[in-house]
């Protein structure tokens, strides 16, 4: 879903003027239920799965401040594999958003490791 693209495209439909009601109803029903799934399936292997294939987009695991404290050590993993990944996005991306969640993520590591703000 999130490697689709699915949640973005179902935020830009919602963001057309529908003049049938009920496909507005359906498009808000059917984000609801995706971010559900989303806070659900927001584990530390989505999340990893997102930034090795370089398509980083604001998914909700970026934004949750429970996600970056219970899997920030994980980052450090595989010889810091996500890091450099997020890095490497730094220096080989051209897309704005693409940019700004990986200053994010280091961000967000760099506030939650224990270390960190030292």
């Amino acid at each position: 879903m999130i490697g689709a693209g699915l949640v973005g495209a179902l935020e830009q439909l919602c963001l057309r003027r529908w003049n049938d009601q009920d496909i507005r109803d359906d498009l808000s029903e059917l984000v609801e239920l995706l971010q559900t799934e989303l806070q659900v399936m927001s584990t530390f292997d989505v999340y990893r799965g997102e930034v090795l294939s370089g398509a980083l987009s604001w998914t909700p695991a970026h934004k949750d401040e429970t996600f970056w404290r219970e899997n920030n050590e994980k980052l450090e993993r595989n010889n810091l594999e996500v890091l450099r990944c997020l890095a490497r996005s730094l220096h080989e991306s051209q897309d704005p958003v693409v940019l700004s969640v990986a200053c994010h993520d280091l961000g967000m590591f760099i506030k939650h490791h224990e270390r960190g703000r030292q």
